[in-house]
């Protein structure tokens, strides 16, 4: 089975999703609008949160009172504390955009999902062409090792070492994650033709 990462990423975010070019067009025009509502409910967020700061508070009432100083000193009527009040009315309707976006962003992930099944049900893997491809270029990449391990061999043996043609290696050097498992002289020994193919089937395994 082929590793894909982690399943815990979110599959339409940039990290988790191919390029907009390999998808089918309603697909990226989707995930488009999909990635400018998130701006728009991130830039939502930072708004309801700067609006929401104790700062704003302190400035709404001394913004009223520095009006309520400035009408006594004219000996006028003092005015209302409207600038509080807006503030309420402020972070009350920046609340709301942010659940607004939030809905928005929903809406298109519903719209996703759909589109993703519809394309699946239209949509292969790789066909047979694709895995004849590989698997010739598996073969052709298998043949060449083969042989330089067996011409590397007889160079060996005159040079004094023992004569083998085999084209294989410690599993520790095709794979190095094992050297925090196993010693390589003790790990078990993996030929290059079982290596490509078992590589190659696990690749484009359905």
């Amino acid at each position: 089975m082929r590793y894909t990462g982690h399943n815990g990423n979110d599959r339409y975010n940039p990290a988790g999703r191919p390029p907009l070019e390999a998808l089918p067009t309603e697909i990226a025009t989707l995930i488009t609008e999909h990635d400018a509502a998130q701006v728009r409910v991130r830039d939502a967020e930072r708004e309801r949160d700067r609006l929401a700061h104790t700062d704003r508070d302190n400035e709404a009432r001394n913004a009223d009172a520095d009006a309520a100083a400035a009408a006594a000193r004219a000996g006028k009527k003092i005015p209302p504390a409207t600038t509080v009040a807006k503030l309420a009315v402020d972070r009350d309707e920046a609340a709301r955009a942010v659940d607004a976006h939030r809905a928005a962003v929903k809406a298109i992930r519903d719209d996703l999902d759909e589109a993703c099944a519809a394309a699946l049900h239209r949509l292969t893997g790789p066909d047979q062409a694709d895995h004849h491809r590989v698997d010739k270029a598996a073969a052709a990449l298998i043949a060449a090792l083969e042989q330089t391990v067996a011409d590397r061999a007889a160079y060996d043996w005159l040079n004094g070492k023992r004569y083998s043609a085999d084209a294989a290696t410690w599993a520790n050097d095709v794979i190095p994650a094992l050297n925090n498992h196993m010693a390589r002289k003790g790990a078990p020994i993996v030929r290059a033709r079982a290596v490509v193919t078992n590589l190659v089937a696990a690749l484009l395994e359905d």
